[in-house]
């Protein structure tokens, strides 16, 4: 538009769209209001006052136009990404997303040592939660139990439903005496605050600190392991592989 005139103007709108379907939108906004208001400076796009109001009247509508339309797109793919990472029931990450997380902890412990913990939950009895109360129930029991692993870990740890009444809490900075301690805590805190119709609900803890020149599903193997262990001892219990 600088070179050629007015006739270059018609080659800015879809540089103007272009920049907000290959950039993010401040991106966008910033570098569409600095060429407009490099063109209405420079002066050389334009024969007439005229001519450059309709310019940025039609290149601004253009822009808001292409703006809303990143805007909707962005929010669909977040959208579309929540269905594909997260349990519709619990709001916590499913066997996807922990699977993904579970080959990100071990890349870093490979590449920085950084120490990571692994437990899996599973709640006592389930089966006859369900029986005697009905899934409705059973389903309310799985949401509560989820928030109050919520309310009891770090913004670090993740937690995913491996399925069923099965979780995984992925705990980063925990070696094996630090799940030992935290396990028996979450443990305790949802005997006490956990309850369906008024009965208590229970959970066993199975848990493996990540150890070297291990994959994921070795460690998750293990920690499995623990938690058949701790099922095996009368349920209600923590047992850490060590």
């Amino acid at each position: 538009a600088s070179v050629l005139g007015p006739p270059g103007q018609y080659w800015m709108y879809p540089a103007l769209v272009g920049n907000f379907l290959l950039l993010g939108r401040n991106q966008a906004l910033l570098l569409t209001a600095s060429a407009l208001v490099f063109l209405t400076v420079q002066g050389k796009a334009y024969d007439s006052r005229l001519q450059l109001v309709m310019f940025l009247v039609s290149a601004s509508v253009t822009s808001m136009i292409a703006f809303v339309f990143a805007s909707r797109t962005e929010t669909q793919r977040q959208q579309l990404e929540a269905l594909a990472t997260l349990d519709p029931l619990t709001g916590t990450g499913n066997r996807r997303a922990m699977v993904r997380e579970l080959q990100l902890a071990v890349e870093s412990f490979k590449r920085e040592g950084s120490v990571f913990g692994l437990a899996m939950l599973d709640l006592d009895h389930f089966k006859q939660v369900n029986d005697k109360h009905g899934h409705e129930r059973g389903d309310g029991v799985l949401v509560d139990f989820a928030e109050l692993i919520r309310k009891n870990t770090r913004k670090v740890d993740r937690c995913f439903r491996f399925g069923g009444e099965e979780f995984v809490l992925l705990m980063p900075g925990t070696d094996a005496e630090g799940l030992r301690v935290i396990d028996s805590h979450l443990r305790e805190y949802i005997a006490n605050k956990l309850r369906c119709c008024g009965e208590q609900v229970t959970v066993s803890i199975g848990a493996a600190a990540l150890r070297k020149d291990e994959d994921w599903q070795s460690w998750l193997a293990r920690a499995d392991a623990a938690l058949y262990c701790a099922k095996h001892e009368g349920r209600n219990c923590t047992v850490v592989d060590a």
